[in-house]
């Protein structure tokens, strides 16, 4: 025997949840789980730009990069008190992109042995880096299917800057 029997339906009572309470806690769930997406697509993306993250290949690209990185990307010597200002690298299966503002100490010119003077800048980021600067050297060196292009020049504050770049590919 159990402590069931001999209940009638009349003894029972069914505590249902009110509907309003289960729509309440659906949508609390709702609000939490977007919170934590939109959370951890924020970090995602924070750190898939940077060297540390996915960037520089899978079609991400890296909008930050170490001073050796530029240097490594680049092929010229710069001095490790060297700042980098602005940098883009980016891999696709088909090309790859790169340029790099990197502002020089004082007195410090790039060491851009190889490269030859050539005319105008020919990139958009190159133009939209030349028009707050003076001074303009437009150098390039060929190398292999490689085309590497500096334009060194000096800012408003008196600065020497060096706006590095190349872009393989299609």
């Amino acid at each position: 025997m159990t402590a069931l029997d001999g209940l009638t339906e009349e003894d029972v009572v069914v505590r249902r949840t009110p509907v309003g309470v289960i729509v309440a806690i659906v949508i609390a769930a709702g609000i939490i789980v977007g919170l934590l997406g939109v959370g951890i697509t924020a970090a995602v993306v924070n750190v898939s730009h940077t060297e540390q993250g996915l960037c520089g290949g899978f079609g991400v690209p890296c909008t930050s990069l170490p001073l050796e990185r530029v240097v490594s990307l680049s092929g010229v010597a710069l001095p490790g008190d060297a700042r980098v200002g602005e940098a883009y690298y980016n891999r696709t299966a088909t090309s790859t992109s790169f340029h790099a503002v990197v502002v020089l100490p004082t007195g410090i010119h790039a060491a851009l042995t190889n490269y030859e003077p050539y005319g105008l800048a020919i990139t958009p980021a190159e133009k939209k880096w030349a028009k707050g600067m003076h001074s303009l050297v437009y150098l390039g060196i060929s190398d292999g299917d490689i085309v590497r292009n500096a334009v060194t020049g000096v800012d408003a504050q008196g600065e020497h800057e060096v706006f590095l770049s190349y872009t393989t590919g299609s």
